[in-house]
């Protein structure tokens, strides 16, 4: 029978996403080479004598070690720039909704598009001409928009 996953069944968070310094990365790596080429018997500080800098094994799980954080930090950099970006092109489409929304029609009915062609003609001017400057308008809000959301 399959138990579900329950707060009481999974293990301990506790010092997750936590780094370890330096010296202890070290300290385990030196410990770690000692077992593997010799064992912690009597003697074996003097016997060995490791350093830094005296193993070709440790100093290639230092440089590693260096390379994975250097990863992890792009890593870490790379995905703050997309979650700042996601956020600002949200606030972008929200404004857009916001100005799809700001003329309902039950506050601005549409015109009677005949009698405004006929009013304007009177007055030397088009419904087009009209039509097209609003769209104008609208457009380069828009796009200003867009523009502001591209750039995040």
């Amino acid at each position: 029978m399959n138990e579900p996953a329950t707060p009481g069944l999974v293990g301990s968070s506790e010092g997750l996403g936590l780094r370890p310094e330096r010296s202890d990365v070290l300290a385990q790596l030196r410990l770690r080479i000692l077992r593997e080429h010799g064992g912690l018997g009597d003697g074996w500080r003097d016997h060995w004598n490791l350093t830094p800098g005296d193993s070709l094994m440790h100093r290639e799980a230092v440089a590693e070690i260096e390379r994975l954080r250097a990863v992890v930090k792009a890593a870490n950099d790379q995905a703050e720039r997309f979650e700042r970006g996601w956020y600002l092109r949200g606030d972008v489409l929200e404004k857009l909704q916001s100005w799809a929304n700001a003329y309902p029609l039950a506050v601005f009915p549409e015109p009677d598009f005949a009698k405004a062609h006929e009013l304007l003609q009177a007055g030397g001017m088009t419904l087009d001409a009209i039509s097209a400057s609003n769209m104008r308008h609208v457009i380069s809000g828009v796009r200003a928009l867009v523009e502001e959301g591209l750039k995040a």
